[in-house]
């Protein structure tokens, strides 16, 4: 993230054309809602580009995962008082409360919120009255396309799926293959250390998976896989990466097809890019709309096609 920003033109003339300058002004406070999922990274990720579009900084933590990020503001704050930074220029709220985040949004100072979590803070940022960028849940579909390069799109799946025990919104939830690959894939998953569950297996993670409500069961969110499987009372191979649970449907009726925040990814098998990238939206429209969706193929037609079918902002 840093090389990426650190030579990036953030105040003052960001843009000049013939007909027209762009210029770029730093804003105020910056109010930033942090998840329990991936607490430091999306910390550290929002210091950041507060800081380089000179920017102060506000933290308010989900409660869970307060101590984690109040010490990645403090070593982050350290650092920068190091080299010039003023100290007040990152804060992070110690006392976490739903009252105090709404009093953070609505503060007179604050200038832009950047929200991160539930459908519910989502909307209450961007009804707080300020400009708000929210990022909600991400059920990730990514469709493997006859054309794909298997290996390596089983490579680039479980990098992503894996990291951080799949606590990232922008990691992959569900796999649909084309039909003609689908050996091939399975074949490769198991190469790769993922292991395929059976159906009474898949049926005893649904049981952990959700909650009554239908809701995700925090108690598995950035689990590994021996945790889960146990919390399951199920098995699989020592230095399993990766659990993979076919699914019949996407909905309320199939707890698996929902977003998991885990190393575990549903499986469907569908027979053509029509037919893939229908089941991949009805994924989106489960608790992913407006996020992210993948594809893997070697077709610029397909990926184009696949892309434009997408409810999602990212299509990769």
């Amino acid at each position: 993230v840093w090389n990426y920003f650190k030579n990036l033109r953030t105040v003052g003339v960001v843009s000049e054309t013939k007909d027209v300058v762009e210029i770029a002004s730093p804003r105020g406070v910056v109010a930033g809602i942090i998840p329990s999922t991936n607490p430091t990274s999306t910390a550290i990720f929002k210091i950041l580009i507060a800081l380089k579009s000179r920017n102060a900084v506000v933290l308010s933590p989900h409660p869970s995962a307060s101590r984690c990020i109040n010490e990645t503001a403090r070593n982050m704050r350290d650092a920068g008082v190091k080299e010039g930074l003023p100290a007040d220029a990152i804060g992070c709220m110690t006392t976490a409360t739903i009252e105090g985040t709404e009093a953070l949004m609505k503060h007179k100072l604050t200038a832009v919120i950047l929200a991160t979590g539930g459908i519910g803070l989502v909307r209450a940022a961007y009804s707080s009255g300020k400009p708000a960028f929210g990022v909600g849940p991400g059920n990730v579909p990514v469709l493997i396309e006859r054309t794909a390069d298997v290996p390596k799109a089983v490579q680039d799946i479980l990098t992503g799926k894996c990291f951080d025990n799949g606590t990232i919104c922008a990691s992959e939830q569900a796999i649909v293959v084309d039909a003609p690959i689908e050996m091939a894939v399975r074949e490769q998953f198991k190469l790769q250390g993922s292991h395929f569950l059976s159906a009474s297996e898949a049926d005893q993670l649904a049981k952990i998976v959700a909650t009554s409500q239908r809701t995700l069961n925090p108690m598995i969110v950035g689990k590994s896989v021996e945790a889960i499987t146990k919390l399951a009372g199920i098995s699989a191979p020592p230095g399993t990466r990766c659990l993979i649970a076919d699914v019949g449907g996407v909905g309320r009726d199939f707890p698996l097809s929902m977003e998991k925040l885990s190393p575990i990814l549903a499986f469907y098998v569908e027979d053509g890019i029509e037919s893939g990238a229908a089941r991949c939206n009805e994924v989106l429209h489960y608790g992913g709309m407006g996020h992210t969706a993948g594809i893997h193929t070697r077709s610029r037609e397909a990926a184009i096609r696949y892309g434009g079918e997408m409810p999602a902002s990212r299509v990769t």
